[in-house]
């Protein structure tokens, strides 16, 4: 390990170790330990104190303590969420996908459905990590979620999981799943195909089977 690898290792370790009362608070469930650390430092609900991540990470993955990140939430500015990310830059709605907390999913989806179309390190969106991770009923959301809010994904720096090679991957994975009969339509995937990038063989090859996969799947 390079001697830069070393220093900003050894400092994460003491920004963990500097967090230990806060994570265990959240791990305890204990809002007014949380509230009172955080009422002292701003900066403690949006930092990396595990390798979970933030402790709004760390409070998703912990389903019974829906409140307790209810309260996180309520501390944050929706048009920040896409920033606070762990370290496989994996946002919070991709953490409650990962850990099927269906109920912290719509929460974030309300305060920011932007979150549904951006990808983590691995470029993953929200619902892939769903379905790789075998939680349909928080799948059923995701895809509900992605179609009524199918028009965020077209900006720059957003995804589709209906087009191209994230739409192949998705549905291929929800085959493998064997998740064939969650409901949806074809419509959407088509209108997608507007935007997609047909000079690019490969992109377009795979569009090309991502309709072909939903004909498939839902019988259209």
């Amino acid at each position: 390990m390079a001697s830069s690898d070393l220093e900003r290792s050894n400092e994460t370790t003491r920004d963990w170790v500097e967090y230990l009362p806060l994570h265990r608070a959240i791990l305890r469930d204990d809002w007014d330990t949380v509230y009172a650390i955080i009422s002292e430092d701003k900066d403690a609900v949006t930092t990396e104190i595990d390798n979970t991540g933030t402790p709004l990470h760390i409070a998703i993955g912990i389903g019974e303590n829906i409140k307790l990140f209810e309260n996180l939430l309520n501390m944050i500015n929706p048009e920040s969420l896409p920033s606070i990310l762990n370290q496989f830059k994996g946002n919070l709605l991709q953490r409650a996908a990962v850990v099927g907390n269906t109920e912290a999913a719509k929460m974030l989806v309300n305060k920011n459905p932007r979150l549904l179309f951006i990808l983590d390190g691995a470029e993953d969106l929200p619902i892939h990590r769903a379905v790789f991770n075998n939680h349909q009923t928080t799948y059923r959301y995701l895809i509900g979620a992605c179609k009524q809010h199918l028009h965020l994904s077209r900006p720059d720096g957003y995804h589709t999981p209906f087009q191209g090679l994230q739409g192949a991957k998705l549905l291929i994975s929800v085959i493998s799943r064997g998740y064939l009969d969650v409901p949806t339509t074809i419509d959407d995937v088509w209108n997608a195909q507007e935007i997609s990038d047909i000079e690019n063989q490969h992109t377009n090859t795979a569009f090309i089977y991502s309709v072909l996969l939903f004909e498939y799947m839902y019988d259209v």
